[in-house]
């Protein structure tokens, strides 16, 4: 497979081909692990990255730690899920969006209302504002830890998850 400085074939399975110097990445939950991890990908491989994330101060302080791409990278804030989270302004002038950003905590009293249904809302909210993009030519969804998680297992460390615990 050919590389280039925008090819990042630890992504390329997904359907996201980097191969477009101009391209321009909206990463959703972009202060978080996987997240940051996958800004930190598009940002060695030259690409521009806008990151999505519920507060701006995470956003600032993640570009306090990548000075060498203050030139590549910005920030967006964006509501809550829970609260009708708007992405509309957060897609203006990208040309894929990779959405990493989902509710999650280990103590919740009622998984439905506080990961899945915010969760959904979320992937919804994204959706419809892509939509609105014509530019948008890609778009990847990541599934969260919830998706493996069972609420009466207590919490990491005591309980290592494999692929055998979806569910």
């Amino acid at each position: 497979m050919a590389t280039s400085p925008y090819y990042a074939p630890c992504l390329h399975s997904c359907g996201l081909r980097l191969t477009y110097p101009r391209q321009y990445i909206l990463v959703t939950g972009a202060t978080g692990f996987i997240g940051a991890h996958i800004v930190d990908v598009f940002l060695s491989r030259g690409l521009r990255v806008r990151g999505a994330t519920r507060s701006l101060a995470k956003g600032h302080l993640m570009m306090q730690s990548r000075p060498q791409y203050a030139s590549k990278l910005d920030f967006v804030q964006v509501a809550d899920f829970a609260e009708g989270g708007d992405f509309s302004e957060a897609v203006k002038d990208v040309d894929a969006v990779v959405h990493v950003a989902s509710p999650f905590s280990y103590d919740t009293k009622d998984n439905e209302k506080e990961l899945i249904l915010p969760a959904m809302a979320g992937v919804k909210a994204i959706l419809a504002a892509a939509a609105s993009n014509p530019n948008i030519t890609r778009l990847v969804l990541t599934s969260s830890f919830a998706s493996i998680m069972d609420a009466n297992r207590s919490a990491p460390p005591y309980f290592t998850y494999t692929g055998d615990d979806w569910n």
